[in-house]
C-alpha cells in the first residue's frame, strides 16, 4: 500500500521496489539502473541486453515504464535525474 513518501527519493524507491521482480528477476533489475547509472557514454539496447543477460523485449518494456528517468540520446540510454541516482544509490545499499 502506497504510504505518504517523505522525499521525491522515497516515492521513486517505492516505485522501484514495486516493480522490481514484475518484469525481470530482482538483481537484474537493478544491475540495469546501476549499469546506466556507472556509464558515462551511456549504453546501447543491445549492450545492456547483453551485459545484464535480458531480452530485448525485457528491455523495451523497462524502458517504456521508467522512460521519465531513462534519457534516450540516439542509440544510447543514460540516466540524468539526480533523484533516480540517489533512489538507485539507496537501494543497493539495503541489498
Amino acid at each position: 500500500m502506497l504510504k505518504e513518501q517523505e522525499t521525491a527519493v522515497d516515492l521513486i524507491v517505492y516505485f522501484l521496489t514495486y516493480f522490481q521482480e514484475k518484469i525481470v528477476p530482482k538483481e537484474k533489475f537493478y544491475k540495469i539502473f546501476f549499469l546506466l547509472l556507472i556509464s558515462n557514454k551511456g549504453l546501447m539496447n543491445y549492450e545492456v541486453c547483453e551485459m545484464v543477460g535480458i531480452s530485448l523485449e525485457e528491455w523495451n518494456l523497462i524502458f517504456t515504464i521508467f522512460k521519465h528517468y531513462i534519457i534516450r540520446f540516439g542509440e544510447l540510454y543514460y540516466i540524468m535525474s539526480v533523484q533516480f541516482h540517489q533512489a538507485i544509490y539507496k537501494i543497493n545499499l539495503e541489498l
